[in-house]
């Protein structure tokens, strides 16, 4: 059965981001994915950690050309996955 963890944002940093205090990784235990037709179930081979993405890390109140990220939310990136299953022709 494959695994699902996400990074989460917890909080706004000041300076850098510190992994268990701006950052935690969770995975959910109970992730048992059972697929609808037309969707896909992947695997990622690697994720992109952009610099845009420190800025998305700041208050809803600081104006930018990209919304923040929402606290208690998984980061949003691109990146690279396998199809592991599909239920999409």
């Amino acid at each position: 059965m494959p695994s699902n963890t996400s990074v989460f944002y917890l909080s706004h940093p000041i300076e850098f981001p510190v992994i268990g205090e701006h950052l935690a990784p969770k995975t959910d235990p109970n992730f048992n994915p059972v697929l609808k037709d037309g969707e896909i179930l992947t695997r990622n081979i690697v994720i992109s950690l952009d610099p845009y993405m420190r800025g998305r890390m700041r208050s809803p109140g600081t104006e930018s050309y990209m919304p923040p990220f929402d606290i208690d939310k998984p980061l949003v990136a691109l990146g690279v996955a396998e199809v592991i299953e599909s239920k999409n022709p």
